[in-house]
């Protein structure tokens, strides 16, 4: 059971009651609410080792997400928007697991899926204000998933991890335009997602290890659908996904204390901007070092470190903001950044 309540407020961003208008600053209330999240989701979940390699997995969930809204901002030509929004739905879970050895594993596993908008999702009916209140015609999001996948370890510090998946979801919920500072969403019909999780680790050498991570995503539109001046076709890219991401990361750590540090290195592909897919953020790379010192003493332990991100000061997209009407659409990144910690541990 979960609850989360809100008081949201919405004010101009221009002052005209002097008679000359001022832009950018807090102007005139036009909205005041108390709205609250509520969920219940009870569930059951089984293991059945049917056999000493051979592991059986089950669970069943019941979902029922309740919103409400309490509108205090009542004046003339702007109406009671109060109300309440409701969903729910049951959703399975099965999977099925071998064991070669005590190092290796395979599994498989299927699953429906149910997600609602969240409060931020339905904040907006319109980018323009014409409309007030909520979004009310926003449905929850149902899907389908399907993975398999293998992991493996042994005693050298070795270990790989390998998973396959297919999402299939209908009423996906998409943004429909951020304008203005609001952003609406809709649901856009069925999308799919298939992709390739990789991940290895091992010690190369006395003191020294390797990490590297790498992951493929094709995310498209099963569905045509309209948008303003034009039309997205099925088969599209979804926007804010990168189709291939990768992370590797070289450590140098000769002990439990002492000096250590690490170099690391990032990459994100080409990220889509919009629904029609003629803009994009282009992909990039970055490095990052971090450096540290630990120390232990009986119950004690003393931990001490500098993290430089974006070690080469790359000039790169740092967030898209989806569908934005001016295409706007990119937010840059921080530069060159460090961070100091220090910290204090006790054991009991």
């Amino acid at each position: 059971f979960d609850e989360m309540r809100e008081h949201r407020r919405g004010f101009q961003n221009f002052d005209d009651s002097g008679g000359a208008s001022r832009l950018g600053v807090l102007g005139a209330l036009r909205r005041d609410e108390g709205n609250t999240a509520r969920n219940a989701d009870p569930y059951l979940q089984a293991n059945w080792t049917v056999h000493p390699d051979w592991t059986v997995a089950a669970g069943l969930r019941h979902s029922h997400v309740r919103f409400d809204s309490k509108d205090r901002y009542v004046v003339p030509g702007n109406g009671d928007d109060s109300g309440s929004m409701s969903f729910q739905s049951t959703t399975p879970v099965l999977s099925l697991s071998h064991r070669f050895n005590t190092d290796a594993m395979a599994y498989v596993s299927a699953a429906r899926s149910f997600e609602t908008p969240t409060l931020n999702e339905v904040a907006y009916a319109s980018t323009s204000g014409a409309q007030t209140g909520w979004n009310r015609g926003l449905r929850a999001s149902k899907g389908t998933q399907i993975e398999l996948g293998g992991k493996w370890r042994d005693d050298e510090g070795r270990a790989a991890q390998v998973a396959l998946f297919r999402v299939r979801t209908q009423d996906e919920i998409g943004v429909a335009e951020n304008a203005g500072g609001r952003s609406v969403f809709r649901n856009v019909g069925a999308t799919e997602r298939v992709g390739l999780e990789l991940s290895t680790q091992a010690r190369i050498a006395p003191g020294w290890s390797a990490r590297v991570a790498a992951a493929w995503t094709r995310a498209e539109y099963l569905d045509a659908f309209a948008v303003s001046g034009g039309t997205v076709n099925a088969g599209q890219a979804l926007p804010g996904v990168p189709r291939r991401t990768a992370w590797a990361e070289l450590v140098w750590r000769p002990g439990a204390t002492g000096w250590h540090s690490a170099l690391s290195w990032r990459h994100r592909g080409r990220i889509w901007a919009n629904d029609v897919n003629d803009a994009f953020a282009p992909a990039a790379q970055t490095w990052a070092w971090r450096t540290g010192w630990r120390q232990a003493w009986s119950d004690w332990r003393f931990d001490a470190m500098l993290w430089v991100d974006n070690l080469t000061g790359e000039r790169t997209v740092g967030s898209v903001i989806v569908n934005e009407a001016s295409r706007r659409y990119f937010e840059p990144a921080p530069g060159r950044s460090a961070t100091v910690s220090v910290s204090v541990t006790r054991v009991f």
